[in-house]
């Protein structure tokens, strides 16, 4: 399993973050609670390369890191309808928690 944060435009109200939420649910994806105007999706790697069109990674080490195939953070949003993509700002996967001293 793995899970990414969708953001939606900072003009977003709550019907949009509903409709969003809707149609992530109706791709495959476990939808999890809104906070303002972002709420996170998780689900098999398999699902979010069905969703987005983009293959992932998954570092399955104890401080592992789920990224695309070219290394980032954010999938494309190309893949989502038209009326949800207008919506969201991104979509992406959290980075490992960075424990150098200091940071």
């Amino acid at each position: 399993m793995v899970s990414a944060v969708v953001t939606l435009r900072p003009d977003s109200h709550a019907g949009m973050v509903a409709q969003a939420k809707s149609h992530f649910t109706s791709a495959g994806l476990e939808v999890h609670a809104p906070f303002a105007t972002s709420f996170s999706v998780g689900g098999p790697a398999s699902r979010f390369e069905s969703v987005f069109g983009e293959k992932i990674v998954v570092d399955d080490t104890l401080l592992g890191s789920v990224t695309t195939e070219g290394g980032g953070l954010e999938l494309p949003l190309d893949s989502l309808p038209e009326e949800i993509r207008e919506m969201v700002e991104s979509v992406a996967f959290l980075p490992p928690p960075d424990f150098t001293p200091g940071a």
